[in-house]
């Protein structure tokens, strides 16, 4: 123990220490603490996705139902062309 002191100036003598993040010996626990600081550490890889399906526009997009304008700033919402067709006169598919 006396000469592992002299060889190490005085205080106890550094045991070699495992890194936390990496297995790595370094010298010290805190050598072995600060040498991995700011290394990514590499998670495991993500499973792949499911390839996305493409669905036609045409399928994508509803007619009713919608939204309706009339000149005086009122607006309904029409479930069907029944209740669009009843509505009457004055009314638009865009605010005025």
């Amino acid at each position: 123990m006396a000469a592992q002191r002299k060889r190490f100036r005085g205080g106890r003598p550094l045991q070699r220490r495992a890194c936390p993040r990496c297995d790595t010996p370094c010298a010290s626990t805190t050598q072995a603490a600060a040498h991995c600081v700011g290394r990514k550490v590499q998670a495991e890889p993500l499973p792949a996705a499911a390839p996305l399906q493409r669905s036609e526009p045409s399928e994508l997009w509803q007619e009713f139902p919608k939204m309706k304008y009339h000149s005086s700033g009122r607006f309904v919402t029409v479930k069907d062309a029944q209740a669009e067709a009843a509505l009457g006169e004055g009314w638009g598919d865009k605010p005025i």
